[in-house]
């Protein structure tokens, strides 16, 4: 069982187009939610067709999504995420790491919210668009 440490301080990472990340913000007010949708696969029994009827399904939609408040660490982050608001796509790939759990990284499609109380803060809202990998990391 993990320690209780775990996601105490999620890091957010956005890619710098060169295969590396760059740290964009530390996440308070945080959210994960990892879902595995499934699909009816239910069909009557050929040979018995009005015997009982038994439930089956079969693998989904799989996606994830993250939520969560922050403040731009340094200023090449802040360019990357307003090169990614302002694209024709409002995507981009980021990494979200989560201190004792892992390591999710893909692209993700996101939303965001802009405050000014002297350094650039924001809301965050991410949805994954295609397959996101995850890397597991042992508790500190």
């Amino acid at each position: 069982m993990a320690g209780p440490n775990v996601g105490r301080a999620w890091l957010l990472k956005i890619s710098d187009g060169a295969g590396g990340f760059v740290a964009l913000t530390g996440i308070n007010g945080k959210s994960l939610d990892i879902n595995g949708e499934r699909i009816d696969a239910t069909v009557p029994d050929a040979l018995n067709p009005e015997g009982p009827l038994w439930a089956k399904s079969l693998d989904g939609v799989r996606s994830i999504g993250f939520s969560g408040d922050g403040r731009v660490v340094n200023d090449a982050a802040e360019e990357l995420l307003k090169a990614s608001v302002h694209g024709t796509s409002m995507e981009d790939t980021f990494q979200l790491v989560v201190p004792g759990w892992g390591t999710y990284e893909g692209v993700f499609s996101i939303t965001l919210q802009l405050g000014d109380d002297g350094t650039v803060t924001f809301s965050i809202t991410g949805a994954s668009n295609g397959a996101v990998q995850f890397t597991t990391m042992a508790p500190a």
